[in-house]
C-alpha cells in the first residue's frame, strides 16, 4: 500500500530519459555526391613539442651536457659526475646525486651504458 508511487516514478523516469536520448541523437550530414572532389589529407608536420629530446648518458656526459637537461644545474651536474659510475638511472637517487622528486622529473631524459664491472667502486 505504501509503494503505490513506485510505478508512477519509474514510468516518468523512462519517459524523461527516453525523450532525452532521442533528442540527443546526432544528426548526420547527407552523404556527399560522387562528383565531389575528395578532401586531400596533408601530412602534418611534427610540432616542436612532440620532438623527442636527446638522451644524456650519465656515465660519460660532461657537466655542460648534463646541464642541458631541465632541472639540472651546476650543483646537480657536479654531484652526478662525482658519484659515477651508475649501473642504472635509479642509482642517481641511491647515491644521493639527485632527490627522488628531481629524479622523477628527469629520469626519461637520461640513459645509462652499463659500466665495466671491474671499474665499479665498492
Amino acid at each position: 500500500m505504501h509503494y503505490q508511487w513506485i510505478p508512477a516514478v519509474l514510468t516518468s523516469t523512462f519517459l524523461l530519459f527516453g525523450t532525452a536520448a532521442f533528442a540527443a541523437e546526432e544528426v548526420k550530414p547527407a552523404p556527399k555526391s560522387a562528383t565531389a572532389a575528395p578532401a586531400k589529407s596533408t601530412p602534418s608536420k611534427a610540432s616542436p613539442q612532440t620532438k623527442k629530446p636527446k638522451l644524456v648518458e650519465i656515465n660519460s656526459a660532461t657537466a655542460a651536457q648534463l646541464k642541458t637537461v631541465p632541472g639540472i644545474g651546476d650543483a646537480e651536474a657536479e654531484k652526478i659526475i662525482k658519484n659515477r659510475p651508475y649501473p642504472t638511472r635509479a642509482h642517481l637517487v641511491t647515491k644521493e646525486a639527485l632527490t627522488y622528486d628531481q629524479y622523477l622529473a628527469v629520469k626519461d631524459l637520461f640513459t645509462v651504458v652499463a659500466p665495466d664491472p671491474k671499474k665499479l667502486k665498492k
